[in-house]
């Protein structure tokens, strides 16, 4: 990751006319992806006008997130989870990125085996009840 020092000085320096033309090209190369909607792009515009529309891992719902665990993993009745947390949020693609650890119910018995850390990403933009 770019160093935020670095990026704030490049934001200082930067004209709004170049800002403009990268918040552009920004919106213009989501919308060239899969962006169903325009959810994605749509969100970048309301994050402009609006700062709480920025979404921090404290904004995420985590209890929804224990309560849901087939969002974490396919066919989640064959495993035991624990251990999870908000890892970080991604603004631009929607998602919040989910890290938790997981065990085979065939193998919950044995004491030669042990969790395994995983991650997963949820969008908020097909499940807002992902957020508070």
């Amino acid at each position: 990751m770019i160093n935020p020092k670095i990026l704030n000085a490049v934001l200082m320096a930067a004209t709004k006319e170049t800002k403009d033309l990268v918040l552009k090209a920004l919106v213009e190369h989501i919308s060239n992806n899969y962006d169903y909607n325009d959810a994605k792009a749509g969100h970048v515009i309301e994050m402009l006008v609006d700062k709480t529309a920025v979404v921090t891992p404290e904004k995420v719902n985590l209890k929804w997130i224990e309560t849901h665990p087939e969002r974490l993993m396919y066919k989640i009745d064959k495993y035991n989870i624990k251990n999870i947390v908000v890892d970080s949020v991604d603004n631009i693609d929607c998602t919040v990125k989910v890290r938790f650890k997981y065990l085979e119910k065939i193998n919950e018995d044995r004491g030669d085996v042990s969790y395994t850390d995983s991650s997963t990403d949820i969008s908020f933009n097909n499940y807002p009840e992902i957020l508070k």
